[in-house]
């Protein structure tokens, strides 16, 4: 055992060494830019949540925003850059997998696609758009249909599109699927508004409800409320975990 552990270390040695010493190829540049922006983003909402936590008056629409447009507009820069040429950095940020999700190629984050998005609840289908499910069953811990329900159904057997590691998005990552719009105002000011009837990227615009998207990062201290982004008007705010909300499964990340 110990010595298979150090043939392991040494091999990782190995490779890390021979990395150093050689020019990092196009991907390896194009997943460094990645996750130096994702580091930016995440810090950046963090900060705000701190702030809430702390009991400090938060305007939950302007502070978000102004993280998530810096962040969006990484991706554009991305696409000038000729050093970037024949990495995922290229081209466009949404992929359709062609099985039901959608690949980020920004976060590196893959969604599943909503269907049936017809006003009618369908809980024999975890992907209805228009099914509600609660967070927690009344003990504020994740016992509510959308861990026993939608995720067991989810990664069941073989999983959803052959992945079994399906999960609640946290606060940083659900918003990355809204609009992009610059933010200079406060709140809903004609300064700090995503503009549109409905805030979801237009990759998810077609299968979002304009409603409450739970995901899965309590609200601090009292554990009470979950954070959530509204996909109406890009509100982001706590809100109560005996309630129902809508749900996006995601998987991986950077």
């Amino acid at each position: 055992m110990r010595k298979t552990m150090f043939m392991a270390a040494s091999w990782a040695v190995l490779i890390r060494t021979t990395s150093a010493m050689a020019q990092p190829s196009v991907q390896q540049s194009c997943d460094t830019l990645r996750v130096k922006a994702w580091t930016t983003f995440r810090s950046c909402i963090e900060r705000v949540i701190a702030r809430d936590a702390k009991g400090i008056l938060v305007d939950y629409y302007a502070p978000f925003a102004r993280c998530r447009h810096p962040y969006f507009k990484k991706w554009v820069g991305f696409q000038v850059k000729s050093t970037l040429q024949g990495s995922t950095c290229i081209g466009p940020r949404f992929t359709d997998n062609g099985d039901q999700t959608m690949t980020d190629r920004l976060t590196g984050l893959v969604w599943e696609k909503k269907q049936n998005r017809d006003g009618t609840e369908d809980l024999t289908n975890a992907h209805d758009a228009d099914n509600g499910y609660l967070w927690t069953a009344g003990n504020l811990r994740e016992t509510g249909s959308v861990f026993t329900d939608f995720l067991t159904n989810l990664n069941a057997g073989g999983g959803f599109a052959g992945s079994n590691g399906w999960r609640l998005p946290t606060i940083v990552e659900l918003q990355t699927i809204l609009r992009d719009y610059a933010c200079s105002g406060a709140g809903l000011s004609p300064q700090c508004d995503c503009t549109s009837i409905g805030c979801a990227d237009p990759a998810f615009e077609s299968d979002s409800q304009f409603v409450s998207y739970c995901s899965a990062t309590t609200d601090l201290p009292y554990g009470g409320a979950v954070w959530i982004v509204d996909f109406l008007d890009a509100d982001v705010v706590p809100f109560p975990k005996t309630l129902a909300c809508s749900v996006r499964a995601v998987r991986g990340g950077l």
